[in-house]
């Protein structure tokens, strides 16, 4: 049964984006990384003094998520268009994509938060990210129903391009002489 790639990416996307914060906040608690990607999301939504907060976490992790399903969205797209081989290096080259873009964000101030900080918060970025565009490059594809070699939409559209112009095929009906059967009107 084939299921709706839509939803299912999105899922691909939040799944991984989970993992990732987990393992952001693990690097966080033992001092690796100065600021946890989901106070950088909560920082979007919320003034400075709100971000060590409950509702501040509970923000910051609904924003890091849906922003991870976003990604996954991106990335149905780029697996629709280009088959679902080699799907853990497209998904890397995504999580890369993601971080210029999420760094970018971050420089130029989209958050309220000091996510920015030194140069190795945005090297830890750009290994989560990494890791995050593997993993949804592996986790995608399966949850999906993709497989390696499947149709995408190239060979969607050549087959539709090579099948015969006119009506489709109708039922056949018998011929009243007791003939040959011939096609309906």
């Amino acid at each position: 049964m084939k299921r709706d790639g839509f939803i299912w990416s999105i899922h691909a996307g939040m799944l991984a984006a989970l993992v990732y914060g987990i393992v952001d906040s693990i690097l966080f608690g033992t001092g690796i990384h100065s600021t946890p990607i989901w106070r950088a999301a909560a920082g979007i939504f919320l003034e400075p003094a709100q971000i060590a907060t409950r509702l501040g976490v509970i923000v910051g992790w609904i924003g890091h998520l849906a922003v991870g399903g976003l990604w996954g969205l991106v990335f149905y797209g780029v697996l629709t268009m280009s088959g679902s081989g080699h799907s853990n290096y497209k998904g890397i080259l995504l999580g890369l994509f993601a971080w210029l873009v999420d760094s970018g964000l971050i420089r130029f101030g989209i958050t309220t938060s000091d996510a920015a900080g030194p140069e190795g918060t945005l090297i830890a970025l750009l290994l989560d990210s990494v890791v995050y565009g593997g993993l949804l490059g592996y986790l995608a594809p399966r949850l999906i129903n993709l497989r390696p070699g499947g149709e995408d939409a190239a060979g969607w559209l050549a087959g539709r391009l090579a099948a015969p112009a006119g009506k489709p095929d109708q039922e056949r009906k018998p011929d009243p002489e007791g003939g040959d059967s011939s096609r309906g009107n």
